[in-house]
């Protein structure tokens, strides 16, 4: 519309609108209700006067609907759907064909599902060619062409159409963004050719230039190449129509952590193209990583959800295509935008955590990296389903992948990680139980790496934004279109996904699904965790076997690693870079504009606290003084009874990860002072029992003021720690009340989430011990066990367990354990292995028909890692196979030690 004054002038003059009114309506339902009737005056399909603003305004240029210069504009994701979300806004059909938001989610599954099966990123580019009319609409009124009901025009001549223009826009551009990988890809899908006056055969030709090259493209095939270690990557597209036309763009993709990439050694063609495979299921064509997959494999569930694995093994078995000894990595969750290829999660768990998988590797254990494919399904795939395709890994991993079963399995589940392991261990557990046709899971060692028992925290007030302004965009962001609206649209997919809102403590949708589609919505509420999380939980109380305050398993050692302070006390200040409990991350009122985004703050029913507000009016003024009318959105949440999980001391999450900072560039291109938040508090990510929280809503607990932070073995002094707990030391016999784990991590400071490149390298290497001395201690005390009780007696359970100096069989050897006798079950096969000596003394029991091999002799790769355990000289060869007899008799008080001989091995 040329000019918005003229129009609420004729509006006024008919009706008289002598006071100001506000009418709670966007902008995009004003203008369809507007220009209703004028479908005949747009033969093309699409009215740019439902823009409602000058087309040709210099402010509107990257919006793409006139004729710009791309070597000025170059076109991205960003420019792509700006493109799509006008086309939309200016249809007259109903429903609409071109959806950015369908476009976006179909694109985005299609992107997943590359990264997935092929670890690379593909990125489909579209063509983009419309015609649209533009109605003069003060010469319609002038010449009685057009006039007006109300706020409805009428065409009152349809068949005159000397006040309609045509137009033409076009855009060549991607339509995904953000993400890279070594090598990477782009596509022309035939589907992705969107044209209200032309197909994709009337397009003769499509070239792209990459590095100065230009090549010939086909229509739906995968080209890969390898990108420049810069923050984009510029390309040029050239199409040539049928008859004759060429449309030229230059385009951008933007790969902000491709700079901080190291070149490899060889030297690449950055200007080639090559033909990419139809299914690459492993991606071992382009694993340009040290030490890379030997193996990959995927399993799936019936509905296409599926688990991908990457085996890594042992520095003693380089080329192995087995694993013998598994060490089972179960990684996060992870945005889209960041993937999760294979060497990513290499890099972190290896160059940010002070090389704790190449420590791991040295130390005779088989890495199996593993990931889900949420990104593929993601209204499907949720926590429960990689559970299921978990337990299918699990069985097949046991019966025919391993070399040796002798060995059991460690899993480290990271954050959503922790609660699909635990899932799964748990219900393997039970059906083992149940059916004598179900096998055992074969785990020893669970590794909670700052799970999430009692749910993630995404902030509240964050997520109530996006709904929002997804809802009901704001005048700025939908008429000049100047910000990310790539981003916007990659964050509102992301916390509708399924997994999403199984993962989260309080989810937006909680209360209500159908939230801010009102343009008002005024309401207090009680926020609580999403049904889909309920859902989980449901899941869990099935397979519960009711040992601890919250589902774990019974089978397997339990330990939990929390990032956050163990120390910090509810009454505590949070640090500097931290809001304070009610502090907002966002605040501002200018009368008709307001926005407020509050960190939780614990109100006691019935008082409230204003968590978030959002009043977007847009006001105009009507001729002669006769009034003004206002439009626009209002919404406003109140919360009660609300825990404080923004400001507790947990891990926190920042950069790309953090989604206050994607957020806040998403809608405001600002950046704030106070920027983290506490992603994983740690009464959460050790589940310590809900009844011992602060009353106040806090979320912060002093662990030595209960009684769980020593380290030492010495059973007398029992110092505190700094840095790990077990808690059978505190509380030898009411610990499983307070936390259901065996033994627990956290340090005194609050670290950032799974990624530890910003954490202090002390607490790194105190991390990565304990992690070690859960696998291979120095030092192994071995009582309370009943070793077979694992599995039903009818099942030969075997167990292999090894100390790089002493092993120590009794009832009363180790304080972190509370006393009692070692048993072996008569289905038990126990192979013990450790480097000086075995000692074997009161309160021991291999009963009839088990089979115990005690053996002098640890085993470690050749390795310059500076936490490697020994060298190639130093490995102890097993020399003497020591067998003990199976006793004859209920109780055994002999002593037995075992020990290499010096003098004839």
């Amino acid at each position: 519309m040329k000019n918005w004054l003229f129009y609420f002038f004729i509006c006024v003059g008919v009706h008289g609108w002598g006071q100001s009114d506000t009418i709670w309506i966007s902008e995009q339902k004003l203008a369809d209700s507007i220009y209703l009737n004028l479908s005949s005056k747009a033969p093309t399909g699409f009215l740019i006067n439902k823009m409602m603003s000058d087309s040709t305004n210099i402010l509107l240029k990257n919006t793409h609907l006139f004729k710009g210069e791309s070597s000025t504009y170059p076109s991205n994701a960003d420019m792509t759907f700006r493109f799509l979300s006008e086309i939309n806004r200016i249809s007259m059909i109903q429903p609409n064909l071109y959806d950015p938001k369908v476009i976006f989610d179909s694109v985005s599954v299609y992107v997943a599902k590359n990264e997935f099966d092929k670890e690379i990123f593909v990125y489909p580019f579209s063509i983009l060619d419309f015609q649209f009319n533009e109605v003069e609409e003060i010469l319609g009124y002038q010449n009685g062409i057009l006039s007006n009901t109300g706020i409805v025009l009428n065409d009152l001549q349809p068949s005159d159409l000397s006040i309609v223009n045509t137009h033409k826009a076009q855009l060549i551009g991607p339509l995904n963004d953000l993400s890279s990988s070594d090598f990477m890809g782009f596509v022309f899908r035939k589907q992705d050719f969107l044209s209200n006056y032309k197909t994709w055969s009337d397009i003769n030709s499509i070239e792209f230039k990459i590095d100065s090259a230009w090549h010939l493209i086909d229509w739906d095939i995968q080209y890969g190449f390898y990108p420049k270690y810069d923050s984009i990557q510029k390309f040029s597209v050239r199409v040539i129509f049928t008859n004759g036309d060429t449309l030229l763009n230059n385009c951008v993709i933007n790969t902000p952590l491709e700079e901080f990439t190291i070149k490899p050694k060889s030297n690449i063609d950055l200007g080639e193209l090559y033909e990419l495979d139809e299914e690459v299921i492993c991606g071992l064509n382009f694993n340009l990583w040290d030490p890379g997959c030997n193996d990959c494999g995927k399993i799936s569930d019936n509905d296409g959800n599926s688990l991908k694995w990457c085996l890594i093994p042992s520095c003693n078995r380089e080329n192995a295509t087995r694993p013998l000894k598994p060490y089972i990595l179960l990684t996060g969750y992870r945005p889209p935008i960041i993937g999760q290829s294979f060497k990513k999660t290499w890099k972190i768990y290896t160059e940010k955590h002070n090389f704790l998988l190449d420590d791991i590797r040295a130390n005779d254990y088989d890495v199996i990296l593993v990931k889900f494919n949420i990104h593929m399904k993601p209204q499907q795939h949720g926590m429960q389903e990689s559970a299921g395709v978990l337990e299918k890994f699990l069985i097949y991993l046991n019966e025919e992948y391993k070399q040796n079963d002798n060995y059991e399995n460690v899993i480290q589940g990271s954050s959503m990680g922790s609660d699909i392991a635990r899932l799964t261990l748990l219900k393997m557990e039970k059906l083992h139980f149940q059916d004598p046709t179900y096998p055992n899971h074969h785990t020893r060692l669970f590794i909670a790496h700052d799970g999430n028992f009692y749910g993630a925290n995404l902030p509240l007030a964050v997520q109530y934004h996006i709904y929002s302004d997804d809802y009901h965009p704001s005048l700025i962001n939908s008429s000049f279109l100047v910000l990310p609206i790539f981003l916007k649209m990659f964050i509102r997919s992301t916390i509708n996904q399924k997994t999403v809102k199984e993962l989260l403590m309080y989810h937006a949708q909680a209360t209500d699904p159908g939230i801010f589609i009102s343009h008002t919505y005024d309401v207090d509420i009680q926020p609580t965790h999403h049904p889909l999380r309920q859902s989980y939980y449901d899941a869990l109380s099935i397979w519960d076997n009711h040992k601890f305050n919250i589902p774990m398993q019974q089978y397997t050692r339990n330990i939990a690693i929390s990032l956050g302070d163990y120390k910090r006390k509810n009454s505590e200040s949070v640090p500097d870079d931290y809001l304070e409990a009610g502090e907002y991350y966002y605040y501002y009122d200018l009368g008709l504009k307001k926005l407020r985004w509050g960190s939780p703050k614990y109100m006691n029913s019935p008082q409230t606290y204003n968590i978030f507000r959002r009043r977007n009016i847009n006001s105009f003024s009507f001729g002669f003084g006769s009034g003004s009318a206002h439009f626009g959105t209002k919404h406003n949440i109140d919360v009660t009874e609300m825990q404080e999980i923004d400001a507790a001391s947990g891990s926190y999450l920042d950069g790309t990860g953090n989604l206050i900072s994607v957020a806040r560039i998403a809608y405001f291109g600002v950046f704030f002072d106070k920027h983290r938040f506490s992603h994983k508090p740690v009464v959460t990510a050790l589940g310590i029992d809900k009844s011992l929280w602060p009353s106040n809503g806090g979320m912060t607990i002093d662990l030595q003021a209960l009684g769980l932070m020593y380290k030492d073995l010495d059973i007398v002094n029992i110092p505190p720690s700094n840095y790990y707990g077990y808690p059978h030391i505190g509380h030898p016999v009411n610990h499983y009340q307070i936390t259901p784990f065996d033994a627990i991590y956290c340090d005194d400071q609050i670290d950032p989430h799974i990624k530890m490149d910003q954490a202090d390298q002390d607490n790194k290497d105190a991390l990565n011990s304990f992690i070690y001395n859960e696998l291979e201690p120095w030092y192994l005390g071995l009582q309370n066990q009943n070793v077979g009780s694992q599995a039903r007696l009818d099942y030969e359970y075997r167990v292999t367990l090894q100390a790089r100096n002493l092993i120590q069989i009794g009832e009363n050897v180790t304080p972190s354990t509370p006393i009692g006798d070692y048993n072996t079950e008569e289905n038990a096969k126990v192979s013990l292995r450790a480097g000086d000596q075995i000692h074997v003394t009161n309160g021991v029991h291999f009963k009839p028909g088990s089979d115990v091999h005690l053996y002098i002799g640890y085993s470690a790769c050749t390795s310059n890692n500076k936490n490697a355990i020994s060298t190639e000289s130093e490995v102890i060869e097993v020399k003497k196979d020591y067998r003990i007899e199976k006793e004859s008799k209920s109780v055994n008080e002999e002593i037995v030690s075992v020990y290499p001989n010096p003098t004839n091995d």
